[in-house]
């Protein structure tokens, strides 16, 4: 296959797999630096199909679910490259049901039978229940009170306890990132350095923490081998809010 002429790298680091009826969307995934594969391995971070087609590919879907992947539309790749970043996959999820048509059949039958038996089972346990929740109701209140007047006192001493622990900053701290991120990178890169951080572009034992939003990136790897402090996109935002 001949090499394709990259347009960007809004793909980049992720795996996709497409079912035979979406095909087509594969040239823009791969000239956005995207990986296709034909079989699902734990690599996988998308498994691309048609709601029509979820009913016959269940065994896919189990598979594709097994390795954290995304189920979804290839309306999902379209937004990606039309607004330039990766996009919420909760629009374009695609819904499906694991259940066979026998367990789902079965599963009715064996319900209209039980009901019958558990209906008079619930009559008699809720006249027993209800005299013993009138007991039980008075015994818990005291206890709820003793609760509360315990909680507040917690909460009293757990509120001290925060306010005198200090928060986490960037100033003078290596930071490494990889993989695509909601926000632009250039952004998360400048308030870094703004606030004393210093952006590396590789992992060494120099690092403090490598901010990553995939597994599969050869910085992500090597940050595991050399014990470096791993975390996400919303970790390294909520650090530099301090």
């Amino acid at each position: 296959m001949s090499k394709k002429q990259k347009k960007g790298t809004i793909f980049e680091g992720l795996t996709f797999v497409l079912s035979t009826n979406t095909r087509k969307i594969r040239y823009p995934i791969e000239i956005y630096s995207g990986k296709v594969l034909t079989r699902i391995t734990k690599k996988i971070n998308y498994l691309i199909m048609k709601e029509e087609e979820a009913r016959n590919l269940k065994s896919r879907i189990k598979t594709a679910l097994k390795y954290n992947a995304k189920i979804i539309s290839k309306e999902f790749v379209r937004e990606c490259i039309k607004e330039g970043k990766i996009v919420d996959t909760k629009d374009f999820e695609i819904k499906y049901d694991l259940t066979s048509d026998s367990e789902s059949e079965s599963s009715e039958s064996e319900s209209v039978s039980k009901s019958s038996g558990d209906e008079k089972k619930k009559k008699e346990t809720k006249k027993e229940t209800k005299k013993e929740d009138k007991k039980k109701s008075k015994s818990k209140s005291k206890s709820e009170e003793k609760k509360k007047s315990k909680s507040k006192s917690e909460s009293k001493s757990e509120s001290k306890s925060e306010d005198e622990t200090p928060k986490e900053t960037v100033k003078g701290k290596t930071i490494c990132l990889t993989g695509p991120f909601k926000k632009d990178r250039k952004e998360i890169e400048t308030e870094i350095t703004d606030k004393g951080g210093k952006i590396s572009n590789k992992v060494t034992k120099s690092t403090d923490f490598l901010v990553a939003t995939i597994q599969t990136t050869p910085k992500y790897q090597e940050a595991k081998k050399l014990n470096v402090k791993i975390i996400d996109e919303a970790g390294i935002l909520e650090i530099l809010k301090n």
